[in-house]
């Protein structure tokens, strides 16, 4: 078995010319061989520490990887339609790296910090495999069509036509001022694309939705650029992370596929919005015209600080009696912050849990990261399905519970 350092590939155009470099010809060759490896398959935009960032073959989204971090090169896109297309590509790359490295991969030595990663990511793994073998089974026993879903809706949606859900929607789940996107998957990353963000005002005063999705995440209109100068959103047009203002909502979807046995119907996922809605507040659920249905929830909250404010005027005042309020107050203060410090990791720890049983409980791993800021807008005529075909079912909601007044 070879071993392989955890740092980039040698770079094709670097000249080896220091006498430490010359050292360590033969493990910079291993890794001019990996580099090359990896390059022959895929188109490599630039190299990280572990990782290659890639053009996806199968999509050709930009922001892909190829982790050097594990026993075999493998892609990994954010898109998760795109697994199952890379699976000829990982393969392939899992063949040659097995002539080149051996029958065992790449061996790395571990930091204390990385073998206590990986031991937490089996804890969250036996986790989201006893919610599956478990757990699912029994919630499976007692189904809930969608019929009692309509019923138990705090806001009596069949009442509305199915063309107006959007805009129950947008007033139930964000502030008028609050600023959403609306559009097609595609339409980002673009100034052309600044016609899809406006605030949920102006988004009622058009006649009708703009495209199938909407953010569950509200953006700011403007921030701070490197140089110091002020960037705007109608120039960037873009919906990407640094842009967000607040995500209140996570999003669950079980997708049913034949092909992996994987996903659950409309009255099998019932079930699972019932169990997560006993941990966090139901907002809204849709269907999406085809398969799945979303349901949208509220991210659970870390607790609010305990930290007692300090006394006025203690740390200003020299009398000792005041010093001394001061030094108690200092006591206190400190014995406080590091109590808030252990209840926000554990509530970190907590979320980490509970996602890996939401994995387990089939709901699309894809949907539950912090990344993913869309989901179906009720209202909007769905035209095609996974496969490509027409449809002409409308997306609608099913139950919508506000955070707002509803006011149609």
């Amino acid at each position: 078995m070879k071993t392989i350092n955890r740092r980039k590939p040698v770079v094709y155009h670097e000249v080896v010319d220091t006498a430490e470099e010359q050292n360590e010809g033969s493990q910079q060759g291993l890794d001019f061989e990996l580099g090359e490896l990896v390059g022959k398959h895929v188109h490599v935009i630039q190299w990280g520490d572990n990782h290659a960032q890639i053009h996806c073959p199968a999509c050709g989204r930009h922001d892909a990887r190829v982790f050097l971090d594990s026993c075999k090169p493998r892609v990994f896109c954010f898109s998760a339609n795109c697994e199952r297309a890379n699976r000829a590509v990982n393969a392939e790359l899992a063949k040659e790296a097995e002539d080149l490295l051996g029958l065992h991969g790449m061996y790395h030595q571990q930091t204390p910090a990385e073998k206590a990663k990986a031991e937490r990511g089996k804890f969250l793994w036996a986790i989201s495999r006893g919610a599956e073998k478990r757990l699912l089974p029994i919630l499976l026993k007692n189904r809930l069509p969608l019929s009692e879903w309509e019923a138990a809706s705090p806001v009596p949606v069949t009442k509305y036509e199915v063309r107006s859900h959007w805009k129950l929607f947008l007033m139930a789940l964000f502030e008028p001022t609050d600023t959403v996107w609306v559009g097609e998957p595609h339409e980002s990353r673009c100034p052309a694309n600044s016609f899809n963000f406006k605030t949920v005002a102006e988004w009622l005063h058009l006649r009708g939705p703009v495209g199938p999705q909407v953010s569950v995440a509200t953006f700011h209109v403007t921030r701070p650029y490197i140089t110091g100068e002020l960037q705007y959103l109608h120039e960037a047009g873009s919906r990407s992370g640094e842009w967000v203002c607040k995500k209140d909502y996570f999003v669950a979807e079980s997708d049913p596929d034949p092909g992996s046995r994987r996903g659950l119907t409309h009255d099998e996922f019932g079930p699972v919005i019932s169990w997560i809605a006993r941990r966090t507040v139901l907002r809204a659920i849709i269907d999406t015209g085809n398969k799945s249905l979303h349901a949208l929830f509220d991210i659970p909250r870390p607790p609010l600080p305990t930290a007692p404010r300090c006394p006025q005027g203690a740390a200003e005042s020299t009398s000792d009696e005041r010093m001394e309020q001061w030094r108690k107050w200092r006591e206190t203060y400190r014995k406080e912050i590091a109590r808030d410090e252990r209840r926000r990791k554990r509530h970190f720890l907590e979320q980490q849990e509970f996602v890996a049983t939401l994995r387990g409980l089939q709901c699309d791993p894809a949907m539950l990261r912090e990344s993913t800021l869309t989901t179906r807008l009720p209202g909007w005529t769905s035209r095609r399905n996974r496969a490509g075909e027409l449809t002409g079912k409308p997306q609608k909601l099913i139950y919508l519970n506000p955070r707002y007044p509803v006011t149609l």
